[in-house]
């Protein structure tokens, strides 16, 4: 799970986990960057699986995270 992952170091963390193989949660505010990153991350490595998740982690309940 990588949060931030829209931009930035973020961003990179989870692109390099992609070209490294590993499955990869990505978290964010944004879900049409997210999708991007996700979009992107696919394609580094096809044989990987994404998921994006829309959160803000600063605001969010506990229930949330279910």
């Amino acid at each position: 799970m990588v949060t931030g992952a829209s931009d930035g170091i973020g961003k990179e963390y989870a692109l390099k986990l992609a070209d490294m193989g590993y499955n990869v949660t990505l978290v964010a505010r944004s879900t049409d960057k997210l999708q991007t990153v996700a979009d992107q991350a696919q394609t580094t490595n096809p044989l990987i699986k994404t998921r994006v998740v829309s959160m803000d982690l600063s605001t969010a309940a506990p229930a949330d995270f279910k």
